[in-house]
C-alpha cells in the first residue's frame, strides 16, 4: 500500500505537512487511479510545469502541493502549488517571465493544470522577513483545510537545481 494515509473524507492524514519527491507523486497520486481520466494529465503538466520553472529560475525553490490532487478524488481538476522562490529570483527582469506561472497574471491552469501562486521567501535577517512568515502562514492556513473547513495534511516538493 502506499506511503499516505486519508481520512474519511479523502484527506491526507496527519494534517501536517509532508515531504515528497517527483518520483513519489507519480507512485501515491497517479499509479493507484487507473480508471482517472485526469490525474496523468494532472501530473504531467506539473512536471512540465516544473521544468519550465527551472528555466527561468536560478536557484532552488520549493512548492506547496495541495487541493483535490492530493485527495483520494478521482478525477480533480488541477493541482494547487504555492512556489517558495528566493526573493533575489523576483527581479524585474524575470517578472514577466515568472506571470506564466502565476494563476490570476498568467493561465497556468489551461497550459499546465496548475492552479499557481508565489511566495518571496527573504533571509531571516532581512526586515523583509516578516513577509515571509506571514504568507507561509496565510497558505499553511489555507491550505490545511479542504471547502468544507476540514483539517487536511498537504505535500512539500523540493526542486533542487542541476549544479547547486
Amino acid at each position: 500500500m502506499g506511503r499516505f494515509t486519508f481520512d474519511k473524507n479523502g484527506n491526507i492524514i496527519p494534517y501536517d505537512l509532508h515531504q515528497i519527491s517527483i518520483s513519489e507523486l507519480e507512485e501515491e497520486f497517479v499509479n493507484p487511479f487507473p480508471n482517472s481520466t485526469t490525474r496523468k494529465d494532472i501530473y504531467d503538466g506539473h512536471s512540465n510545469y516544473i521544468i519550465e520553472l527551472v528555466n527561468v529560475l536560478e536557484s532552488n525553490f520549493s512548492q506547496w502541493l495541495d487541493g483535490s490532487f492530493v485527495t483520494k478524488k478521482l478525477n480533480p481538476n488541477d493541482i494547487d502549488v504555492v512556489n517558495f522562490v528566493h526573493f533575489s529570483e523576483v527581479t524585474n527582469d524575470k517578472h514577466l517571465l515568472l506571470q506564466r506561472f502565476l494563476t490570476g497574471v498568467g493561465n497556468p491552469q489551461d497550459e499546465f493544470k496548475v492552479d499557481g501562486y508565489l511566495v518571496p521567501v527573504y533571509d531571516s535577517a532581512d526586515p523583509r522577513y516578516a513577509f515571509t512568515q506571514d504568507r507561509y502562514n496565510y497558505w499553511r492556513t489555507l491550505l490545511g483545510r479542504d471547502r468544507e473547513s476540514k483539517p487536511k495534511g498537504l505535500l512539500h516538493l523540493n526542486i533542487i537545481q542541476d549544479g547547486n
